[in-house]
């Protein structure tokens, strides 16, 4: 009857089963039942845990595989947070909803970069409704935000012609009296346009280094907000903590109330300020 011995405990066992259970649970033993290896200290075992390819084992798919990585690469899901594996999309989703809540969007199952890039995600399109309707005759446009409605016109989009010259000039004459955003010294008339064309057939833009291929996009790019009021940024954030930001357009600095902080003090103000550009908008278009 063959036997199963232990040499360095000097002890003789008839069944394997009983040999294992020795080999497995005695202090003087680091053995691996799966390879049946005795090896000489928990450290060496450990790097045999580690490293060895019959250890790499699928704890979803409960099987073997000789190389984990490119298993999982083939199988299941990695996280872009994290660089965590998870079972599949589901999992996946359920891991990043729980761990990377701060930078994950539940209902749009995406990772964002850091908080403020989900906040303002949230804020867009994708989960806010178009709740600001253009007053210009003509206009059916809606938009998501005060900004983006200012925006709309700055970008000389709207089918009532009202545009960028015109914020500026109503919000800081008719609107802005206590100049909570606008400094009126700072607001000049629109630079007049001049249309040349550059021994190399180019359109230049006689403010700036800048030359185009052609006529539409100098003129895009002579009314930007960069080229109005001499180059100077006429609006402000009324926050005060030291320097006050500044911007080029009504627009920018409505865009910055939104995504930060700043505009929470100022919400009653700025919407007052608002909707008296909107009512001068319906009834001068």
């Amino acid at each position: 009857m063959s036997s199963h011995e232990c040499e360095p405990c000097g002890r003789t066992f008839r069944l394997f089963q009983h040999y294992q259970d020795h080999m497995i649970h005695s202090a003087f033993h680091h053995y691996c039942a799966r390879c049946n290896r005795d090896f000489v200290n928990e450290d060496a075992i450990q790097k045999h845990l580690k490293y060895s390819e019959n250890h790499m084992v699928c704890e979803w798919c409960e099987t073997i595989v000789g190389n984990l990585r490119a298993h999982n690469q083939s199988n299941h899901e990695q996280c872009n947070e994290c660089n965590g594996w998870c079972k599949d999309s589901s999992h996946l989703h359920h891991h990043c909803r729980l761990t990377h809540s701060d930078v994950y969007c539940v209902p749009c199952q995406r990772l964002f970069a850091n908080p403020n890039a989900l906040r303002m995600h949230r804020g867009g399109a994708a989960h806010t409704p178009s709740s600001f309707r253009c007053p210009g005759r003509g206009c059916d446009q809606s938009f998501i935000s005060r900004s983006a409605l200012i925006q709309h016109f700055e970008a000389d989009t709207c089918a009532s012609g009202y545009n960028l010259a015109d914020v500026d000039q109503d919000f800081s004459r008719m609107v802005d009296q206590g100049e909570i955003l606008v400094r009126k010294n700072f607001i000049f008339p629109p630079p007049r346009l001049e249309i040349t064309v550059d021994q190399d057939g180019r359109y230049p833009c006689r403010l700036c280094n800048k030359s185009f291929i052609s006529q539409g996009e100098l003129v895009a790019h002579f009314k930007s907000p960069k080229h109005k009021n001499r180059g100077h940024k006429p609006y402000i954030c009324p926050a005060h903590d030291g320097v006050r930001d500044k911007f080029y357009s009504l627009g920018n600095v409505l865009l910055h109330m939104e995504t930060t902080d700043c505009g929470k003090p100022y919400e009653r103000h700025v919407n007052a300020l608002f909707n008296e550009l909107l009512r001068i908008v319906r009834q001068s278009t």
